[in-house]
């Protein structure tokens, strides 16, 4: 499959995946969508890549749905040749344990090519790798953030501040924007320098339109992480989730914490508004904290004293937004 071909695929399943299909459903929507958008494809060679995306992790099986990992979300968006768009589908290659493997050891190596297998094709069509007399190497410009990318995965995050950051630069570098909140003190983001030379644009914009990808980019995340679920109360209807900042908008004070899923949590509408207004919150292990004022009613909020957050979700990112919650919107 061309690389042209891929990135239109992803495109379409990213526009159907909101539309809770079955896995009965699901080829025969997307060959539907591809022929109102004139998008001709061969069905052996699409099962055959969909076959690939499960098999490294790339596209997620639900119940009732299924999800894009968010290094393919952000391919699909990428100029051609351009940087990030190599950064993105070798954080999408690695979402497989073994190619995680075989780059952590071979990032600064000669590489087989081979070793990519489904991938190779599209690897080779960016500028990923460079030639040097008949043998192949990672782009050595790109070594740092490769290995930024590598160190993150090894975190937990399910997509790297450095895949978030070139996007945040690739959408907002050419726009003249009034931005808001340059004051403010920003969340202590690892790799935080390094983001900052990439992206050094302080504060958000003043109109919150202009955000509107990477709000998008947001709940997509979070409906990846947290399965299509309110992460309290499970229910799964996806018009009844939103995706809630744990710092709020408002009070951000670089785009990338407002688009950073880990400032947030996929909740339905109800929990949503007892957590912006601070009646319940979590401490550092993911406990839910709750609020005095609605103490002595938690089965009408469906609450539990005792629930807690998965520890998977609770990366060390997410703590620190937690903490500023506390601090500023939790009702004692």
């Amino acid at each position: 499959m061309e690389k042209s071909e891929f990135k239109k695929c992803l495109q379409i399943i990213d526009k159907i995946e909101a539309w809770n299909l079955t896995k009965d459903t699901f080829f025969d929507t997307f060959f539907h969508q591809a022929e109102a958008e004139s998008f001709l494809l061969d069905q052996d060679m699409f099962s055959e890549m969909i076959h690939h995306l499960i098999e490294s992790n790339n596209f997620i099986q639900f119940d009732n749905t299924f999800d894009l990992s968010e290094p393919l979300y952000i391919f699909s968006r990428t100029q051609h040749h351009s940087k990030l768009e190599a950064l993105s589908i070798f954080e999408a290659m690695i979402q497989h344990p073994d190619y995680y493997s075989y780059c952590n050891n071979h990032l600064s190596g000669e590489i087989d090519l081979s070793s990519f297998g489904y991938f190779k094709n599209i690897l080779v069509s960016t500028n990923l790798f460079t030639n040097q007399n008949d043998r192949m190497f990672f782009n050595p410009d790109y070594l740092d953030d490769l290995t930024w990318i590598l160190k993150d995965k090894k975190e937990g995050y399910n997509c790297s501040y450095a895949l978030k950051t070139y996007y945040t630069h690739q959408l907002y570098h050419k726009l003249s924007l009034e931005f808001r909140n340059e004051e403010k003190e920003m969340i202590s983001f690892p790799n935080k320098e390094k983001m900052l030379t990439v992206f050094p644009k302080i504060g958000i914009p003043v109109d919150r339109d202009c955000s509107k990808e990477l709000q998008n980019f947001f709940k997509d995340t979070l409906l990846n992480e947290f399965k299509h679920q309110c992460c309290i109360c499970h229910i799964n209807i996806v018009q009844l989730l939103i995706a809630s900042h744990i710092k709020p908008f408002r009070d951000c004070s670089y785009l990338i914490e407002a688009m950073d899923n880990n400032n947030g949590l996929l909740l339905c509408r109800n929990h949503d508004y007892l957590f912006d207004q601070g009646y319940i919150s979590f401490d550092a292990d993911g406990q839910i904290i709750i609020s005095k004022e609605i103490a002595n009613n938690l089965d009408i909020y469906q609450l539990h004293q005792n629930f807690k957050l998965p520890s998977c979700v609770m990366t060390p990112t997410r703590k620190e937004f937690l903490s500023y919650h506390r601090k500023n919107l939790l009702k004692q």
